[in-house]
C-alpha cells in the first residue's frame, strides 16, 4: 500500500495541509501537548530549521499529491553536547492511518538522520498514544524512561514515555 505514496522534503506549499493535520491532533488527542490550534507562523517554527541536520518531510499520494502525513527530525535540545541527538515526530492524517505510512516516514527519517551524523533518535510519546508506541517499538525504539503526570490536557494528568533508537556507534563517526 505504501507504494502509492512518496515522501519528500516539506516545503512552503505543504504548510497548510500539514498544519491542518497537526491542529486535528492538538484539538482531538493527547498525541501533542499543545492545547490551542497553531497559526501558520507558529507551525512554521516547528517544521523549518536553519540547521541542515534537521528537517521535515511530507508524505503524499503519488496520484494526486494529497498530503497524507508528515514527519520531523528536530533538535532534542539546543545545548551543543546534544548535537548528535534528535527528536522524531510523525503525524498521519486520520484518513490515512493503518496503511504503513508511519513506517515509511520513520525509514526516511532514519536514513536522513544517519546521513546527518545523528547518533541517537528520541521519540517522546504520551502513554495514551498506543498506536504511536507500537509503531516506534516495531521500528526498533526502546522505552528508556517514563515521566509520570507531567502533562495536563482535557482535564487529565498524562504520562510521557521516552523511546530511544541508537543509529550508530560513536567510533564509526
Amino acid at each position: 500500500m505504501t507504494s502509492i505514496y512518496h515522501i519528500q522534503p516539506l516545503t512552503e506549499s505543504h504548510v497548510s495541509d500539514t498544519l491542518e493535520i497537526y491542529n486535528h491532533y492538538i484539538l482531538n488527542t493527547t498525541s501533542t501537548f499543545d492545547e490551542l490550534a497553531l497559526s501558520r507562523d507558529e507551525f512554521r517554527g516547528n517544521i523549518f530549521f536553519t540547521d541542515p541536520r534537521h528537517g521535515s518531510f511530507v508524505i503524499t499520494r503519488k496520484a494526486d499529491e494529497t498530503v497524507a502525513g508528515f514527519t520531523i527530525l528536530g533538535p532534542y535540545k539546543f545545548r551543543n553536547a546534544y548535537r548528535k541527538t534528535a527528536e522524531v515526530t510523525v503525524y498521519i492524517h486520520p484518513d490515512h492511518t493503518g496503511q504503513g505510512l508511519g513506517e515509511l516516514a520513520l525509514d526516511k527519517i532514519h536514513n536522513f538522520a544517519e546521513r546527518q551524523g545523528i547518533h541517537v533518535l528520541l521519540a517522546i510519546i504520551c502513554t495514551e498514544s498506543e498506536d504511536s508506541i507500537r509503531l516506534f517499538e516495531k521500528m526498533g525504539y526502546t522505552e528508556t524512561g517514563l515521566l509520570k503526570e507531567v502533562g495536563n490536557k482535557f482535564d487529565r494528568w498524562l504520562d510521557v514515555a521516552f523511546y530511544e533508537k541508537i543509529l550508530s556507534h560513536p567510533e564509526n563517526q
